[in-house]
This record gives structure tokens, C-alpha cells and sequence, in this order.
């Protein structure tokens, strides 16, 4: 089997509670930024979802408010937390205390997320983005807690600068090679060029039918179209959310 491989990585990127969070606490968003050694105009960003963050990040940001980051990623204060209280900065006891009553998701540390998803093969670059692959595994990477009992999934490095912003060059992304693939997805797709050879693109799904399937791309922004008489399979890139089963 001929993939390409997902790298675990710990830049991430999608809704939080940040903001919900620091007002809760009675911060300004300078406040923070000032908290955190980070300047405003980014803290601005983060909190809207408009640029990507590492974990290192999210630790530093969850740590100065007071919460854990999974309350960050899945728990706003305002639904959670008692609404008679209005203390802006709860201790660490009761934040504790409500997370257990309330049941809330856990992220679990690395070290206890196998080590068990395969990373296929290894990729040359390629015009508009296209790479070959050579067949067998060439590492494994932890399992994040949202598809802990999955077994279609795989992983593989992005190639080239094609899908930048969403994708890095570089990057690591998890495949599932069984569930459904929908127009607006991000997905593999390995098929046959013109050449005979068999290559792979990492792409936006528009559209597809009997006879043709059409791509797009970020970096040139391009659509792509291909005879599905070439398509060799179309898998399903998994979303953060996903990952860590919020």
C-alpha cells in the first residue's frame, strides 16, 4: 500500500474558551498577553481562531487563568461554573472540585497515548503538489485520545507548500481510510498521473461524480480535476477535533 505519513505534532488550531476564560477572570486582553509574555495583536488572533498555536502555548495561557487546557478546548465558564458565582478568579480547589462533579474530559499526557499509529512511507516533492510514495512503514506516532479504539487509521508528513495555511510542509496528519468522504473535506488522494506512476495529493474535496473528481488547493489557489478512471482511493483527513474526541 503506497501512502504518505502524519507527524505528531503540537501545533494546533480551532475553537477555544480563551476569551470566554479571561473575561471570566476579570482580564483585559493586554492583561494576559502581559501574564503570558505574549504580545496582544497575537493573544487577539489565538483567541479568534484565525492562526494556528502550539500546546506550549495553550499550558502557558490555561496556567495564567487558573484552568486546565482541556477546559480551554471544551469548556466554556459561563455553562459550567456555578452562575451565582461571580468571583472572576476562582481557586484552584473549586475549579478542580466542579471539573470532577461535571464529568469533564481529560486530555491524557503522551506518555499515555500509545505509540501505535503507522506512518507510511517517504515523499519527494512533485509538480503542483503531487509526490510519490514508497510502500511500508517508517514510524509509529502516538494515538490521540479521539480515535483510541479506531483501526483504519494512519498517518502521514505533509510535502510541499501546496495547502499552506491549513497545512505546513512538514506537518504530521491522521488518515482514516473507512469513513465517509464529503465535499469540504481534506483528503488523500492516490491515483494514477499520465505517466503510469502512482502519486498522492493532500487536498480540498469540491466535488466528485462517476467520471470526474475535483480538487482544490490553497498555494496557488487552484482547482484540480481528475478522470476517477485514475483515482486509486480517497481518504479523509481527520480534524483536531477528532483527535481529542471534543
Amino acid at each position: 500500500m503506497v501512502f504518505f505519513a502524519i507527524r505528531a505534532n503540537t501545533v494546533l488550531m480551532g475553537h477555544t474558551y480563551i476569551k470566554a476564560w479571561r473575561k471570566y477572570r476579570g482580564l483585559t486582553q493586554e492583561q494576559l498577553a502581559d501574564k503570558i509574555d505574549m504580545s496582544n495583536s497575537n493573544l487577539s488572533r489565538i483567541e479568534s481562531g484565525a492562526v494556528r498555536y502550539t500546546s506550549d502555548s495553550l499550558e502557558l495561557i490555561a496556567s495564567a487563568l487558573g484552568v486546565g487546557v482541556a477546559d480551554l478546548l471544551s469548556r466554556d465558564p459561563n455553562d459550567i461554573l456555578n452562575p451565582d458565582d461571580a468571583t472572576p478568579s476562582l481557586n484552584t480547589e473549586l475549579i478542580s472540585a466542579q471539573k470532577s462533579a461535571q464529568s469533564a474530559p481529560t486530555l491524557p499526557t503522551p506518555s499515555q497515548m500509545p505509540k501505535d499509529v503507522p506512518v507510511y512511507g517517504t515523499a519527494q516533492g512533485g509538480p503542483v503538489g503531487a509526490f510519490q510514495m514508497e510502500n511500508g512503514v517508517i514510524d509509529y506516532v502516538r494515538r490521540p485520545p479521539g480515535i483510541a479504539d479506531a483501526k483504519d487509521i494512519y498517518a502521514l508528513y505533509i510535502v510541499g507548500d501546496s495547502m499552506v495555511p491549513r497545512y505546513q510542509e512538514g506537518e504530521l496528519v491522521y488518515v482514516s481510510s473507512k469513513r465517509p468522504v464529503r465535499p469540504g473535506d481534506y483528503v488523500v488522494v492516490e491515483f494514477v498521473n499520465g505517466k503510469g506512476e502512482q502519486v498522492a495529493y493532500c487536498k480540498q474535496l469540491v466535488r466528485r461524480n462517476a467520471s470526474t473528481l475535483k480538487l482544490s488547493q490553497s498555494n496557488p489557489e487552484q482547482i484540480i480535476e481528475l478522470a476517477m478512471d485514475r483515482v486509486i482511493r480517497i481518504h479523509r483527513i481527520l480534524t483536531m477535533n477528532e483527535l481529542m474526541g471534543v
